[in-house]
């Protein structure tokens, strides 16, 4: 009989539970197409239905009239044994995915344990060190920053944060191509090929 452990996270009131994958099941981004969510928040819902949400700033111009920026600093997220604030985008309101700055320590053991969680990664050719997980309704993209002394960008999201990324990117052309993702015209900044 296989048998599944579990870990339950408690983050601001919700409860994130972290299902273990059984020592004879595949990992595969379908984990997160089930979770549907991060921290206990559900992809798609309302930015009022969040507690203790703080805001943060947001850079100016036409995109962050529709997209917004918020921490919950009592959150107990860790990656790899380390504690991390995760970074909430709500486009038009709604929840579409977090993003997570990794240091250049922490950096190849996330790397591990997203391999482990959700199998091997996809290379962007066009964009070294880029790895990302397409999903048919959520996507993982680790991203190296600039400048490279800062580490690394952890994007764990629905679809609809791809709407975000201003150039095109391997994990967009491949939403575009196999689940005909399209981006919506919300405050949508040009999007410039690579």
């Amino acid at each position: 009989m296989k048998t599944l452990f579990h870990r339950v996270v408690w983050t601001t009131g919700f409860v994130f539970l972290i299902a273990a994958q059984s020592p004879d099941s595949e990992p595969s981004i379908a984990v997160l197409d089930r979770e549907n969510g991060f921290g206990g928040v559900c992809f798609g819902c309302l930015d009022t239905q969040v507690p203790r949400l703080t805001h943060t700033p947001s850079g100016i111009g036409k995109r962050w009239r529709t997209t917004k920026l918020f921490t919950r600093q009592s959150d107990t997220v860790t990656i790899s044994g380390q504690a991390v604030v995760p970074t909430y985008w709500f486009r038009n309101h709604h929840f579409e995915g977090v993003t997570i700055d990794v240091g250049l320590a922490q950096a190849d053991a996330v790397l591990a344990a997203l391999k482990r969680k959700y199998g091997p990664s996809q290379r962007d050719t066009a964009e070294a060190e880029t790895h990302y997980w397409l999903g048919a309704r959520t996507y993982i993209l680790y991203e190296r920053t600039y400048p490279k002394s800062r580490g690394w960008e952890l994007h764990i999201s629905s679809l609809a944060m791809l709407n975000e990324q201003v150039v095109e990117t391997a994990v967009r052309s491949q939403a575009r191509a196999k689940l005909g993702w399209q981006p919506d015209s919300l405050g949508l900044p040009r999007q410039f090929p690579r």
